[in-house]
């Protein structure tokens, strides 16, 4: 219980920071935040092809506008709430790794909570309409599984999903690919018995997604 009394306060504590920081800086999505919000629109009415738009660089980074798409419309793109619903995912993922890297080193480690809220960027990225903001959640959900997975043993379903996040994780932002390297250093003790399978199971999915 104390566990999540922690993390709910990390939660709260997080999206006033958020909120803080949006309100300070006065905020108002535009630049590439507005083409991420009008490719989001065209999405959401199937209309994937209009080329000044399409063929934008804002186009590479599909997974974010999807998910503008599937949430930012629910809320008319206000991006207050998308900011807050930006940093709970975040607030998740780290919640999530710190939990594995107790469990690693057998004690408490409150003080990554502390340093996360005191890092003024965090808070920043999460309350804009930017890839960074979600891809920094999806970079710990990722290392987090590969934490459980060194720890409780890899198998074909961890790996996939690992796999697919990875991909997601380039989709965002290309020079992500990097993260693969670092995962598979990390879970080479665990894979090496079958490591030309399990690393090209690891790397399939990364390696569809930038042919497609």
């Amino acid at each position: 219980m104390a566990a999540y009394s922690k993390y709910l306060l990390f939660i709260i504590v997080s999206c006033i920071l958020t909120l803080a920081m949006q309100v300070i800086y006065h905020y108002t999505p535009q630049g590439d935040a507005g083409c991420y919000i009008q490719l989001a629109r065209q999405y959401i009415k199937f209309d994937l092809f209009e080329p000044s738009l399409a063929n934008s660089q804002e186009g590479g980074h599909p997974v974010y506008v999807i998910f503008l798409a599937l949430f930012g419309s629910i809320v008319s793109y206000n991006y207050y709430i998308i900011g807050f619903l930006q940093t709970v995912l975040f607030c998740f993922s780290a919640f999530l790794l710190i939990r594995e890297l107790e469990r690693y080193l057998n004690k408490s480690l409150t003080g990554l909570y502390i340093i996360l809220l005191l890092a003024p960027e965090i808070s920043l990225f999460n309350g804009y309409i930017l890839t960074e903001s979600i891809q920094y959640s999806l970079l710990l959900l990722i290392f987090a599984i590969t934490l459980g997975t060194y720890m409780r043993g890899a198998t074909q379903k961890k790996l996939l999903l690992l796999s697919f996040l990875l991909g997601t994780s380039i989709l965002i932002r290309s020079e992500s690919v990097a993260c693969i390297f670092v995962v598979l250093f990390l879970l080479y003790p665990k894979i090496k018995e079958k490591l030309v399978s399990h690393t090209l199971l690891l790397v399939s999915i990364p390696v569809l997604f930038l042919a497609l």
